[in-house]
């Protein structure tokens, strides 16, 4: 997974030294990477006719060359955009005209009433992109981000949500020869509310039947996924975690020092993504590793 076409949106807080440089990371040689300042004007609308917005500009022109002059320097080729608007909006709008191949979102990782009330700008953004995005929180004070891939997980449920994320880990293997997890987990809290394959079990078996034919079932999978990597080489160990989800990829690819963690989404809608969330999200709010978020787009 070596991109090409990269747009990295700029806010100057404390999550941009993180953000660039693992879009360093993800960049092929010579890519080309977008860096991209919204002035926001709902910020902007109390300052109206007390700040010189065109200085403004200037100024943050002026931040966005100098992180230019080093992406130039180390061989990549920078835009350098400013505009004025609703960050999320803006964003959006200039991923679909320029079409980058993945965003690297800088997150604050907020949690708490402001984030249910509001969101954040890349959980919308997560939602709406349709293309990849990367999320990168700043290291805690123990912690550094890492400089190349040796360390790869990739969370699948065996559905066509995860066909994208799994070519993006197949890349990824081959382009940085990392070493790859493939994960999946088992919540048998679920499988007791829905029963998932009936078709496996008989009226006479319990629902602990069913629930423990589901789990060989999903280790039955695995080993099929895991028998489909190891024939292109890839150097991938499976593992078949039980719990909920987001927490177990969480604990796993921390425990794992893994360098990037890769999940498909469903994108629910509505009621289901209200109460359900996605794995995706949740993942990226709770786990401290870069999180690479694909869209399938047959959705």
């Amino acid at each position: 997974m070596i991109y090409n076409k990269l747009l990295v949106p700029i806010d100057f807080g404390d999550c941009t030294a993180p953000s660039l440089h693992f879009a360093r990371v993800l960049a092929a040689p010579g890519a080309e990477l977008a860096l991209m300042h919204v002035i926001d004007e709902q910020v902007l609308e109390p300052f109206e006719g007390a700040l010189d917005t065109e200085d403004y500009s200037k100024r943050v022109e002026d931040r966005l060359g100098e992180f230019e002059a080093s992406l130039v320097e180390d061989g990549f080729s920078v835009n350098r955009i400013v505009v004025q608007g609703t960050p999320k909006d803006a964003l959006l709008d200039y991923a679909a005209s320029w079409k980058p191949q993945v965003l690297v979102l800088g997150s604050h990782g907020r949690t708490g009433l402001r984030r249910l009330l509001l969101g954040s700008v890349t959980e919308k953004i997560l939602r709406q992109a349709g293309l990849p995005v990367c999320v990168v929180k700043k290291p805690e004070a123990d912690e550094t981000l890492p400089s190349t891939l040796e360390h790869i997980a990739f969370g699948t449920d065996f559905d066509k949500s995860s066909l994208m994320a799994k070519t993006q880990f197949i890349s990824s293997l081959e382009a940085s020869q990392a070493k790859g997890y493939l994960l999946h987990v088992f919540d048998a809290s679920y499988h007791y509310s829905f029963t998932l394959v009936p078709d496996l079990v008989d009226s006479s078996q319990t629902i602990q039947d069913s629930v423990q034919a589901s789990r060989e079932l999903a280790k039955t999978q695995l080993d099929r996924e895991l028998a489909s990597l190891h024939k292109r080489k890839l150097d991938v160990e499976a593992a078949l975690l039980e719990g909920p989800a987001w927490e177990e990829i969480t604990e796993f690819s921390e425990e794992k020092g893994c360098d990037l963690v890769i999940l498909g989404t469903h994108h629910y809608q509505g009621i289901n993504r209200m109460l359900l969330g996605s794995v995706a999200e949740k993942t990226m709010r709770l786990c401290h590793r870069p999180v690479l978020v694909v869209p399938n787009p047959v959705e």
